[in-house]
């Protein structure tokens, strides 16, 4: 998905918000304005009555007062028009609970400050989850609005406006700072021509910051097109290994990392630090899960002009020979031209989990005729088709492939965990009308059952074993359910009361999670109106390490909440995502290190970082109760090899937990 096609999809969702945050405006912002007033002892008169929203002028002439320390606390009112309030400035708040003061809005900003629970400070204005504040003697920086109490003042209602960009010089040309690298040897800087950016890397002795209120030295870690090896409790700038760029990456079982982008396959092993490479053939490749195989697929997309081998090798990293489909097919009389199709051009290029084979979707060129088809590649040299659209007699049924949009592009079949490969038909009925089922083969092609329902649609696994538990009839319909391994345990999420439960799988009891940070009395996630949308569009996505669980809930790609719980003890946690809150790619987004003691979560922020325009992922790694450890930023082209869109760049801890290594290209 690129970035115009993110922010479409998220304005949606805030358009959304608008509209109801407008309906209740004349409820809130009347008793919010009052409350200040009276907070920051302004006495009501015609005067202060009728003053309006400050000019943007004006706002700066405030915060410039604010931050040499005039502590100026008038609060003005907001014209009535059809948008609501977005213009608060100079607000009287309170600290509610320790907090820290960051030198720009984000978690991977150094902290410079420390404010004291009750200690009172005024919120100049608002950037993404962020308050920009200012507080004793003349002092000034960031906190996260959840430690502000502004007496009743929704969020939104106040100044919106992030932090300026930070400019910077290098080598006569101005530039946007986006952050250092992990050795802390160069200084990320963003080109932007006309619509396109592009992150160059200059040394930092050749750069000169245009901007007062940071240093060099405070910049976060960015990491680029290379792969960075941290150890895996240290992640400071300078303690990072810059290894080769990398398409695709993983660790191997023994330590090892095992790496290839677009001319070689490379590895590094940590305990003599040794690289080494090896060519490898061109085309889009993906390793398979066990480390052994290498599937390259040499093919153009549909329709377009370019000149490729159209073959698919299996390349075993043992030095055995390749084994090519071209040569295969031919060997079985076929003699087709395979292109990618359209919106599935390399998304559905996906190895068995037993490594034993790979699986794409293509379209079929021969004797004059077009067939969108999944082909599965064997190890051994076998394959099989699957096909888009099929008809045939299954378990005495007369079945074929539901009727779908014809120029969609998405492969309907689908690789499962347990080996088989699986897609929606619908088969005969005695009325006539026809009954949705899901057929399941082997990889060989051998039909094996039909199943009532696909498994996708089985959002709520043990929903039922769940609301027949102690307590389980307080649960409503939409709920998301995730087990731990030998499912002594369960996280559930209500999403129409947002609340969470741990299963006891023992005792069939639902308990409540306590002390979810602030409100012990309470499990609420999120905020009740946002249950009114459709509920549907919630889900959960969770990992679980011994009885620990972290999980993310998300609404349409927009995270709503993130915790950490211990589910023997029932307490959780909330974890701050910091300014991140699209979360479009679950499947390599979040883990536990091996030793279960942090927790990753990778997500992006929908706001530009620092006014800039690069499109800039945030890994966020904290303890086991909730608190951030580190916070990493890595960049990612949108258009160059791999699945189409922004794919989040992957993190992942070693097998022994010693290294953490994360790739601004996966």
């Amino acid at each position: 998905m690129s970035e115009p096609q993110v922010r479409a999809q998220v304005e949606a969702v805030e358009q959304q918000e608008v509209a109801e945050r407008a309906a209740v405006r004349g409820e809130v912002l009347e008793p919010a304005v009052e409350a200040v007033e009276q907070a920051s002892g302004v006495e009501e008169s015609e005067e202060s009555a009728a003053a309006v929203a400050p000019t943007q002028e004006e706002t700066r002439e405030s915060e410039s007062r604010a931050t040499e320390g005039d502590g100026g606390s008038a609060v003005a009112e907001v014209e009535e028009d059809d948008e609501p309030a977005e213009d608060l400035t100079d607000l009287p708040g309170v600290v509610l609970a320790d907090a820290d003061v960051r030198v720009r809005p984000g978690l991977a900003w150094p902290m410079v400050d420390r404010v004291a629970a009750g200690e009172p400070v005024v919120v100049l204005h608002r950037g993404g989850g962020w308050y920009r504040i200012s507080y004793g003697d003349g002092l000034a920086g960031w906190i996260r609005s959840t430690a502000v109490d502004l007496s009743g003042i929704d969020e939104w209602l106040v100044l919106r406006q992030a932090a300026p960009a930070i400019l910077a010089e290098w080598r006569g040309d101005e530039y946007g700072v986006m952050g250092q690298s992990a050795d802390g040897a160069e200084v990320r800087l963003l080109a932007v021509d006309d619509e396109w950016s592009e992150i160059l890397g200059a040394p930092k002795d050749e750069v000169t910051l245009l901007a007062e209120d940071v240093t060099l030295e405070d910049l976060p870690i960015l990491v680029g097109d290379e792969t960075v090896v941290f150890p895996g409790d240290d992640f400071r700038v300078g303690q990072g290994r810059i290894l080769p760029r990398s398409d695709q990456w993983m660790w191997l079982p023994w330590g090892w990392l095992l790496a290839h982008n677009d001319e070689y396959i490379w590895q590094w092993r940590p305990e003599t630090d040794e690289l080494e490479f090896i060519r490898r053939p061109p085309g889009y490749a993906e390793f398979s899960p066990d480390g052994r195989f290498l599937a390259i697929a040499n093919l153009c997309p549909l329709w377009y002009n370019c000149i490729q081998d159209w073959d698919v090798t299996i390349l075993p990293l043992d030095g055995s020979t390749p084994i090519s489909l071209t040569r295969q097919l031919r060997l079985s009389g076929f003699d087709p031209i395979l292109w990618w199709v359209y919106a599935s051009v390399h998304a559905n290029f996906e190895w068995a989990a037993n490594s034993r084979a790979v699986k794409f979707f293509v379209a079929w060129f021969e004797d004059d005729r077009e067939d969108w088809t999944s082909i599965v590649f064997r190890t051994d040299g076998g394959f099989a088709r699957f096909d888009d659209n099929w008809e045939a007699v299954l378990a005495n049924k007369v079945c074929k492939a539901p009727s779908r949009l014809v120029d969609a592009g998405w492969d309907w079949w689908h690789l499962s965990d347990d080996n088989t490969i699986a897609t929606d038909a619908v088969c005969d009925t005695s009325d006539g009308e026809g009954e949705y089922v899901w057929v399941k083969y082997t990889l060989d092609g051998e039909f094996i059952e039909i199943t009532e329902s696909s498994p996708w649609r089985l959002w709520d696994h043990g929903g039922e074993r769940v609301r027949s538990a102690t307590d389980g009839d307080v649960l409503n319909e939409e709920i998301g359910t995730t087990w731990s391994t030998a499912e002594e345990h369960a996280l559930v999420v209500d999403y129409a009361t947002a609340s969470a439960w741990i299963y006891e799988a023992d005792q069939r009891a639902l308990l409540a999670v306590a002390a979810l940070e602030d409100d012990p009395e309470s499990s609420r996630l999120w905020e009740a109106r946002d249950t009114e949308r459709d509920l549907r569009h919630f889900y959960m996505l969770s990992s679980w390490q011994d009885h620990y669980v972290g999980a993310v809930i998300v609404y349409s790609y927009i995270i709503r909440a993130i915790l950490v719980i211990d589910a023997e003890s029932k307490i959780g946690h909330f974890v701050d995502p910091g300014e991140a809150t699209w979360y479009p790619d679950w499947h390599r987004s979040q883990g536990w290190s091996p030793d279960g003691t942090m927790y990753h979560i990778a997500s992006v922020a929908l706001d530009r970082v620092d006014g800039l325009g690069a499109l800039v992922f945030q890994h966020l790694i904290v303890n086991s109760i909730g608190a951030a450890v580190a916070a990493l930023h890595t960049s990612t082209d949108c258009t160059g090899p791999g699945p189409p869109g922004c794919v989040i760049p992957k993190a992942i801890w070693s097998p022994n937990g010693k290294w953490f290594a994360v790739s601004g290209r996966e």
